[in-house]
């Protein structure tokens, strides 16, 4: 889109600007008093703000209120509002992003591992969920992995509150199928911007007696790779995973008609046979009765 917008500020001074304390306390005040649930309304009047902030110093609380506005606070006839910027910034330390470091696990799960039937654990560290089989070396490795890990997920601090081992793995799903259709949409689920999408095969798999392939790592050997053209942001997964909106996709997944959780359709989306296509125009091809559901090489998906 070509329409001009207001005066943009450099990344060094939109963080300056929330380098103070007194800043972060007028935005998590204002946050409070229009964005939640219970909120009257989506602006408070100047009295109400600097109520709810307790600062005594007029002259200070007015200075530090107009260095938010126009990028973090909107003023209004009738008072201050939040502007999406500001609402980010708050939402972005309430998830625990920038202040915490939780960890823990592994933890048992109850969950059978998808290639082994081992033991499937959980543990949380990087802000990323891990599942990892007790017994056998798992699906993929990367950075930060544990041993035999069998999904590696990005998931907020604040995910964890008050959930169990299995309900942190589910949601971490749940989550990550969220994020994947919004890549798949063409939609980055962090920045909103314009996506990459391609089918990555490896032309030799073959994990032998082993659960990963020596060439490429994973026990999978055709992932869906998507990634945001703006900040990078991307996941890789099972292809069947960035279909999920589509019915004969969730025929697949759903064969005994059992409704499966986010970690069911997982387990059932690496574990899926399929057939490759020409080298040369990379494509796999699952077989669901009499028809085949295909997905190519740039992730479009196909009933034959």
């Amino acid at each position: 889109m070509d329409d001009e917008g207001g005066e943009c500020l450099s990344p060094e001074a939109a963080f300056a600007l929330l380098g103070d304390e007194l800043r972060l306390d007028i935005l998590f005040a204002l946050y409070e008093s229009t964005e939640r649930e219970d909120c009257q309304g989506d602006s408070v009047t100047y009295s109400t703000l600097r109520e709810a902030v307790g600062e005594p110093d007029s002259g200070k609380f007015n200075y530090h209120l107009s260095r938010l506005q126009g990028q973090f606070v909107e003023k209004l006839d009738h008072g201050y509002a939040m502007r999406h910027a500001g609402s980010t910034v708050v939402r972005a330390v309430l998830s625990g992003t920038f202040t915490d470091d939780p960890r823990f696990g592994p933890a048992p799960t109850g969950k059978p591992c998808f290639r082994c039937d081992g033991d499937v654990s959980v543990s949380y560290r990087n802000e990323h969920v891990f599942t990892q089989c007790d017994t056998c070396e798992g699906s993929l490795t990367l950075r930060f992995t544990p041993p035999g890990t069998l999904s590696a997920l990005p998931y907020p601090p604040a995910g964890l509150d008050a959930r169990t081992a299995g309900e942190t793995v589910e949601l971490a799903h749940a989550r990550f199928e969220h994020e994947v259709g919004m890549l798949a949409a063409d939609s980055c689920p962090d920045c909103g911007g314009p996506t990459g999408r391609e089918l990555v095969v490896c032309s030799d798999h073959d994990a032998g007696d082993r659960t990963r392939c020596g060439e490429c790592d994973l026990s999978i050997g055709a992932v869906a790779r998507l990634e945001c053209t703006t900040c990078g942001c991307g996941r890789v997964t099972p292809p069947l995973l960035a279909h999920l909106g589509r019915p004969a996709v969730l025929e697949l997944l759903d064969a005994d008609g059992s409704s499966p959780s986010a970690w069911t359709r997982f387990t059932r989306a690496m574990t899926r046979p399929y057939e490759v296509g020409d080298p040369d125009e990379p494509a796999v091809t699952y077989a669901m009765g009499d028809d085949l559901v295909r997905v190519g090489g740039d992730l479009t998906l196909t009933l034959e």
